[in-house]
């Protein structure tokens, strides 16, 4: 087995070795990197909801805005399986 690595040209040792070690890391990465995204977006809403010409748009804040005015009825179908809690926040 040794001698085929030894084989293995550069992208095949890194999509076959380092790739696999180096997935969990980069799997912890990306989740931290999302819910910080999406932790920043209340304090985006509160002081420019967006900013002019949506320049401080983000993510979530786009999506809250989308759920706001409406994607259609994917969205009415969407706010109507939320809790009564949150559809009266959103709708």
């Amino acid at each position: 087995m040794t001698w085929a690595l030894a084989a293995a040209g550069a992208a095949a040792r890194f999509w076959y070795v380092a790739r696999p070690l180096l997935a969990p890391a980069i799997t912890v990465n990306l989740v931290l990197s999302l819910i910080r995204r999406f932790m920043i977006s209340d304090q985006i809403w509160v002081t420019t909801q967006g900013g002019p010409a949506q320049s401080t748009d983000s993510l979530s804040t786009l999506l809250y805005r989308r759920l706001r005015t409406g994607f259609g009825p994917v969205a009415k179908d969407t706010i109507a399986g939320l809790p009564p809690q949150l559809r009266d926040h959103v709708a």
